[in-house]
């Protein structure tokens, strides 16, 4: 098994454990990744700095169900080339 291999099949194992939760489960979780990713540029406001860190409050790629795919797309791998930090090894 290559190693890009084990991590797919370590990736869907942990994907596995999400299935079963609830909401407000899923809600807890995600508070708790923003806190721990998201907040230091963006700031708990969602606000960002001004010229520095974009806003995330009420903007459409973070509020907008149909664009989810390019959100994470940023998140995970810096799609777009934007200065944001690379997640995707750190929360697969």
């Amino acid at each position: 098994m290559t190693e890009t291999t084990a991590m797919q099949a370590e990736a869907r194992k942990e994907e596995q454990k999400l299935l079963p939760m609830n909401m407000d489960e899923l809600m807890t979780l995600d508070e708790n990744v923003c806190n721990s990713y998201c907040v230091a540029c963006h700031q708990i406001n969602g606000r960002g700095l001004p010229g520095i860190f974009s806003t995330l409050a009420k903007s459409d790629i973070a509020v907008n169900p149909n664009r989810i795919i390019d959100h994470l797309s940023i998140i995970m791998s810096s799609k777009n080339r934007t200065t944001i930090q690379v997640f995707g090894y750190q929360l697969s």
